[in-house]
């Protein structure tokens, strides 16, 4: 393995991402499924998206334009994940569904050009001389360009996130819905930190919010119920009590 740190960081977003998809398989109601589809591809794609980072640090003792494959097929999966999470925005802020289209398709144009720019420029990722981290982006135009795809669909996401704020008078929904909204907004910023990376410090603030953000949704998913607030826990323990 070489470039540990970096295996390690992507590794961690990884079970990140499965606590999520066990969560959303498993606990969501099957006729709500389709609903979440979106949703659930954004996780799953997200995750091999870190995988595709991960793999070649495992495969091959050096960097090369074999691992650089692997880097372009990141991008691809990001991209998907990032379109459905700008699906799931549109789903809780357009209502309109001419226009929910129409903002559909012209993301997904964009974010298409963006991914073929970078398979037109194929590039060698590069390693750092601590030999601890990868520097997967040179912090070139066409990745900025891409990062900008990213702040639309997370941002997209926060704006749906803030109408369920303040239609939702629960305080339970409400700090459930804080922690979803910070965890959409600081990912776009994990993204600029690693496609615009210059430093190691970059590097190192770039995971560390991708983690945060991946980890927040994990919590948000696995300790809280989405259906019930904690006053209706209270309810049906005491329902139970009483039944017994």
């Amino acid at each position: 393995m070489i470039y540990p740190n970096t295996v390690i960081a992507h590794t961690v977003v990884v079970f990140l991402c499965l606590a999520s998809l066990v969560y959303l398989q498993y606990r969501v109601k099957r006729k709500e499924f389709r609903t979440f589809r979106p949703y659930y591809n954004w996780f799953l794609f997200f995750l091999l998206y870190n995988i595709s980072l991960a793999m070649p640090l495992f495969i091959f003792n050096s960097l090369n334009l074999a691992s650089g494959v692997f880097y372009s097929l990141g991008l691809l999966f990001l991209a998907i994940a990032m379109w459905q999470a700008f699906e799931v925005g549109l789903n809780l802020v357009v209502k309109n569904e001419f226009w929910h289209t129409l903002l559909s398709v012209l993301y997904l144009i964009g974010v298409s050009v963006a991914v073929t720019l970078h398979f037109i420029f194929p590039e060698v990722p590069q390693g750092g001389s601590d030999g601890r981290w990868v520097l997967w982006y040179s912090n070139q135009s066409i990745s900025l360009f891409y990062v900008l795809f990213a702040f639309i669909a997370g941002w997209t996401f926060v704006a749906g996130c803030i109408k369920g704020f303040l239609i939702h008078r629960s305080r339970f929904l409400r700090f459930r819905i804080l922690l979803f909204l910070t965890a959409g907004f600081i990912l776009p910023l994990s993204a600029l930190y690693y496609f615009g990376a210059e430093t190691y410090t970059h590097i190192y603030v770039a995971q560390f919010l991708a983690i945060l953000s991946m980890a927040l949704f994990a919590i948000v998913h696995t300790l809280f119920e989405p259906e019930k607030t904690f006053s209706d826990r209270y309810r049906l323990r005491k329902l139970k009590v009483k039944e017994a």
